[in-house]
């Protein structure tokens, strides 16, 4: 799986160095739990390998809830504050080189509070990823069977090129979702050959917007001195989707990454009459530029550009304002029904990205540094109405296996931009991580 005037934020995580490897270089606390975890003896391949590694982390966060929102017409119960208890699991094992076997799994429980005071508790136990891996002798081809997450993009804040449905890595306002790091039930079969590798994906789908069971993709992908990635995506059903992504560095200290997409069916509905319909109209693209400077004692400074086509233009975004006015007028009225549903709709699209055409990212972090006090500050722009998204994180690795985080955002704009329609005003979230 969304604001004009604004200030700055406070606070986040901690993720602590896995316990497997005790003078690992510093890695980034942001990042996901790796695909491959480290195993000591790769380099002696005996018959049977395995590693385990486990994460335990709780959170708890209290929101900030506007009053008079656009939303708050006394029909949505918006979430007042959270807790989380989630155990991450991952393991690999392997025999004699050529066959291994990954996984993760993760066992979590979620207790929200609303602001009418109701307490909802859920339990998951998502497979994030499970799968068999080969690989023939010479290294040429390599396969895959099983739940399985592939990265395709390029991209700092914004991932357009994963292109798979449903997508699981949108820009989140909760990192720390594990449900989108799941990964897809796929077989892959890959070649390689010097700079050059080709994948090819077939999935599942298990999403309600395609009449559609299946996807299908081909990667091609060169590594070189500029890392580059064509994408081609289809979805049973529907059309077919293509990304192309760029990586070059520039020098020792600046990289530069660009990636674009293009895809037949437009990701937003239209607003009309109560209700949301399909755009007529066929082909929509979303492109990014981004830039990063990694200095030598550790910090990064990163700027990243968004165009999205998905988005809805000043005469779009008008016209959804004002349904939402009348649904809010309407429910009183016979037409309450259509109008909370108008509501329930439009609410819900705050969650599916980017609503308008232009956003800016910016953010700098000290993450790859060996400073006692990790930081990252970071901000994300819609440039169409100016409302602004902040993030402040400030994160602690207490030793091996403890980590703590705290983490601050304010969402600042009009009642009708962006990021000020969230009900959110400010989310202040402490987090506790143990790694064993």
């Amino acid at each position: 799986m969304k604001y004009c005037r604004s200030l700055f934020v406070c606070f986040l995580t901690g993720f602590v160095h896995s316990s497997f490897a005790e003078n690992a270089d510093i890695v980034d606390p942001f990042g996901d739990f790796p695909s491959e975890l480290p195993n000591e003896s790769s380099a002696i391949k005996s018959a049977f390998n395995w590693n385990f590694r486990n994460e335990l982390h709780g959170y708890y966060q209290s929101d900030s809830i506007r009053d008079d929102g656009l939303f708050d017409a006394g029909v949505i119960a918006f979430d007042e504050s959270y807790q989380q208890l989630a155990l991450d699991s991952g393991w690999q094992v392997s025999s004699g080189g050529q066959w291994s076997s990954v996984g993760r799994f993760a066992l979590i429980q979620n207790k929200i509070q609303t602001d009418d005071q109701e307490t909802n508790t859920t339990n998951k136990h998502p497979l994030l990823e499970g799968y068999l891996e080969w690989s023939s002798q010479s290294g040429t081809w390599h396969s895959q069977i099983g739940r399985i997450k592939p990265q395709w993009s390029n991209g700092y804040n914004w991932t357009p090129a994963n292109l798979l449905k449903p997508s699981y890595d949108q820009v989140s306002l909760d990192d720390d979702d594990l449900t989108q790091q799941r990964g897809w039930d796929m077989a892959v079969l890959e070649w390689r050959t010097g700079q050059w590798n080709v994948s090819s994906y077939a999935s599942d789908y298990d999403g309600e917007t395609f009449n559609s069971n299946s996807q299908y993709a081909v990667s091609i992908n060169r590594e070189g001195d500029v890392d580059s990635r064509l994408v081609i995506h289809h979805l049973e059903g529907a059309s077919t989707n293509y990304a192309f992504t760029m990586s070059a560095l520039l020098n020792d200290a600046i990289t530069v990454r660009m990636e674009g997409t293009w895809q037949q069916e437009r990701e937003l509905a239209l607003a009309s009459n109560l209700s949301y319909t399909p755009d007529d109209e066929s082909g929509f693209g979303r492109y990014v530029f981004g830039s990063q400077l990694s200095l030598a004692n550790g910090w990064d400074v990163t700027i990243e550009y968004l165009y999205n086509q998905h988005g809805y233009s000043d005469d779009e975004w008008q016209l959804v304002k004002d349904q939402v006015s009348l649904a809010k007028a309407s429910l009183q009225t016979p037409l309450a029904t259509e109008a909370y549903t108008f509501l329930a709709d439009s609410y819900d699209q705050l969650a599916l990205g980017p609503l308008r055409k232009e956003y800016l990212y910016g953010m700098i972090a000290n993450t790859r540094s060996s400073y006692w006090l990790h930081y990252r500050q970071s901000f994300q722009m819609n440039l169409n109405d100016d409302s602004v998204y902040h993030n402040l994180e400030l994160i602690q690795n207490w030793s091996d296996h403890i980590s703590t985080r705290i983490k601050g955002q304010i969402f600042t704009g009009c009642e009708t931009c962006e990021y000020g329609l969230l009900p959110s005003e400010q989310q202040v979230r402490f987090s506790l991580y143990y790694h064993f």
